[in-house]
């Protein structure tokens, strides 16, 4: 194995959040992406990255907010934010997710997530299951139990007692303390991790490991587990996604593994087909760090081979079907083609706004160039957006015309980013900034190419009529707009910083 220097990425909000890579020797094979759990961090799973690089992955684990490395100062330990901490956690994770597949393209992205990282990583199978070949959950809660219940109103009382950053002894003896119970007499207050006492001393002798969480960060932590225990969200999570739960059987924070069972039959219930699990006799909460530790390695180890296996089927067949539809003639060049041709003729009377007159149709040109560079996978839908994201406000065309044309995901993609002309113009600039951050992924990349194109043309083609302020004010309001894209493409981001830039032009104008 060899690690590579560890590196931080910033988040939207500032946040340097600290990454550990491990890689192979050799190409590595597909990507395991690890969330770590509550109360300790990413550089305790060294000896399972070990593993995994020895059987050719690459293995990339970021400490989550207010945990190991990423803390700045003893005060944010156990802290995720003050508001949205649960989603800024999962938002941090799509960040490196897709850093990973930009340093990794075409490789299988597996996420490995334990204990609170398991809950993470249950909310990104919803989120984003589609950028993933496969799920690990490891001493996941399973079905929310009684704790979960009354929780939530415990927590809040005490963070009006306590203020969110406050520390409570009676959330700590309903959770930390409450699972170490089932082993009195105990050794230490953290037996219910492993049946290793070494492993166990080692927890113990951490700085970065044990510590209380904040009633903010356990209120944040009780919604995502409330949010992804929902059928709307199980109905999310693509249904052909392998997902493989282990769990030890004395393991209290599933309770002993009871909880699990009928939150597996609610996701087979919700059509997920390839769902498997393993259940260790007499393990405890931490299986990688267990007496049986190799084993669970060597399980996962095996699991992680089909799931590559299956996804090199997959890619392998749809090369075959998209040969077959180009030889037929109906691939999906025709269809980006049958879009932008659609585009030009709807936009022909139409201009920019610059003093050199162009035919609107560039600037729909550009942004489907734009996003054609963002990946070496054609997203043929994204594509056939880009060329018709404007027809609906500029032309009178509808969503349902575009419906019956295109299909449901491109006139999806096309109502997501549309505004709604009735409204004000400064309402309608608002409720961008405002509802950015709630669009999909793909809206707020074709959102975030569209305002690359304009930012440059108002430098190289100007607004007729537009004064120096009026410029300005645009460039601020569309960085604006991107600064709600938690996880932007990179390519992209670079390209919009560049045309920012533009700004001191501007400024010196």
């Amino acid at each position: 194995m060899s690690q590579t220097p560890n590196f931080t990425l910033t988040t939207p909000d500032g946040i340097d959040l600290f990454v550990y890579c491990w890689l192979p020797a050799e190409q590595p094979k597909a990507v395991v992406q690890i969330a770590h759990g509550l109360a300790e961090h990413a550089g305790r799973y060294a000896r399972l990255a070990d593993a995994l690089t020895s059987a050719s992955y690459a293995v990339y684990a970021n400490d989550h907010r207010g945990h190991g490395r990423t803390v700045k100062s003893a005060d944010d330990l156990g802290f995720f934010a003050e508001r949205d901490g649960w989603r800024k956690c999962v938002n941090d994770m799509w960040q490196l997710n897709r850093h990973v597949a930009v340093k990794h393209p075409g490789l299988p992205i597996v996420l490995l997530g334990h204990s609170m990282g398991s809950t993470l990583a249950e909310q990104f199978m919803g989120d984003h299951g589609d950028a993933l070949a496969g799920v690990v959950l490891s001493g996941a809660n399973g079905k929310p139990a009684f704790l979960a219940k009354i929780g939530g109103a415990v927590t809040w009382a005490e963070r009006v007692r306590l203020g969110p950053r406050g520390k409570s002894k009676l959330v700590q003896s309903l959770t930390f303390d409450a699972f170490n119970k089932q082993f009195a007499p105990a050794r230490t207050a953290f037996d219910w991790l492993s049946r290793d006492p070494d492993e166990v001393d080692k927890y113990v002798a951490d700085p970065l490991c044990g510590f209380s969480a904040t009633v903010q960060l356990w209120i944040d932590l009780l919604d995502g587990w409330a949010a992804v225990s929902g059928k709307a969200h199980r109905n999310r999570v693509p249904k052909a996604l392998p997902v493989y739960l282990i769990a030890g059987e004395r393991d209290p924070v599933s309770g002993n593994a009871r909880q699990l069972k009928p939150w597996m039959a609610e996701y087979r219930a919700a059509g997920l087909m390839n769902l498997t699990h393993k259940f260790y006799p007499n393990a405890r909460h931490e299986l990688f760090n267990e007496t049986n530790r190799d084993e669970v390695t060597d399980d996962v180890i095996g699991w992680l081979a089909q799931v590559v296996a299956r996804s090199d089927r997959s890619a392998a067949e749809q090369h075959k079907a998209v040969a077959k539809e180009d030889q037929g003639c109906a691939g999906p060049v025709q269809s980006i083609l049958a879009a932008a041709r659609f585009a030009a003729e709807k936009h022909a009377q139409q201009k920019r706004k610059g003093e050199n007159g162009e035919p609107y149709f560039n600037h729909l040109l550009e942004v489907a160039e734009l996003i054609a560079a963002t990946s070496p996978e054609l997203d043929v839908e994204l594509m056939m957006a880009a060329f018709l994201h404007d027809t609906v406000e500029d032309t009178g065309v509808t969503l349902q015309e575009l419906e019956q044309q295109f299909g449901k995901d491109v006139a999806a993609l096309v109502a997501e980013v549309t505004d709604d002309k009735s409204l004000p113009k400064e309402i309608r600039k608002k409720l961008q900034v405002e509802h950015t951050p709630d669009k999909s992924p793909r809206a707020q990349t074709l959102k975030l190419a569209d305002k690359i194109s304009n930012l440059r043309a108002i430098i190289s083609s100007p607004p007729v009529g537009w004064s120096r302020e009026r410029k300005l004010q645009y460039f601020e309001w569309a960085r604006q707009v991107v600064s709600g894209i938690a996880c932007p493409n990179e390519f992209l981001k670079a390209e919009f910083d560049e045309a920012y830039r533009g700004i001191s032009k501007l400024k010196e104008s």
